[in-house]
């Protein structure tokens, strides 16, 4: 998904966000430097030292009360906050076992399921967001969770300006409804951590923000 000159500044990036994830889970740790495997409901990070050599590997047992944030890409877009609300009505012993149960419950609750190829080409459309961030050193900010909404609209805008130049998935320019698709899969990603939706204005708003309806 990322260009060839990219990757390196992207693989960094999002990986700097995996350890800091995992350094904040109680007597976890990680070495601020590695590549990451999401594999099921475990993140299994390869450690490395200076000139790439393979000094270890660290498995992280994930759990619904710790999504990371690389694991959200391969799930449904279900709020933690809600998942969590559900579990703690059972028994804390039950909780390893049913996390995938209720997990499948909220996911029917939700709509029809995906088909893989749904799923894979959301996924890409979120990571493909993420290069653009990067592109443009705009990660100082990368799930926009706190910032003003004009700066999350405006940033919308300016991707969506992107997309509509040709920098997309297939390198040619999008139509509008294909652009809107972009814009909605990297808002219900990044809605999951900032909790609004960086398309519009207000929450109470039924249409996109002005300047990317001009778009």
């Amino acid at each position: 998904v990322v260009p060839s000159h990219d990757r390196q500044q992207v693989s960094e990036s999002l990986g700097q966000l995996c350890f800091e994830q995992v350094n904040q889970r109680p007597g976890a740790s990680a070495h601020p430097s590695g590549t990451f495997t999401p594999h099921s409901e475990r993140i299994r990070v390869r450690l490395r030292q200076g000139g790439g050599q393979r000094h270890g590997r660290l498995t992280v047992q994930t759990t619904v009360s710790h999504h990371h944030i690389f694991h959200q890409f391969y799930v449904a877009d279900i709020p933690t906050g809600a998942q969590d609300s559900l579990l703690r009505l059972f028994p804390s012993e039950s909780r390893p076992r049913i996390t995938a149960i209720s997990n499948a419950v909220l996911r029917c609750a939700s709509g029809p399921a995906k088909s893989p190829r749904d799923l894979g080409v959301i996924r890409s459309r979120r990571l493909h967001y993420f290069a653009f961030v990067l592109k443009n050193k705009l990660n100082d900010a990368l799930l926009l969770d706190h910032c003003h909404q004009d700066r999350r609209v405006h940033q919308f805008a300016m991707y969506a300006v992107t997309l509509a130049n040709g920098e997309s998935l297939s390198f040619r320019s999008l139509k509008s409804d294909t652009i809107a698709k972009y814009l909605l899969a990297a808002s219900t990603f990044l809605a999951l951590f900032n909790g609004v939706d960086s398309r519009k204005m207000n929450p109470a708003d039924k249409s996109l923000a002005p300047k990317i309806q001009a778009i």
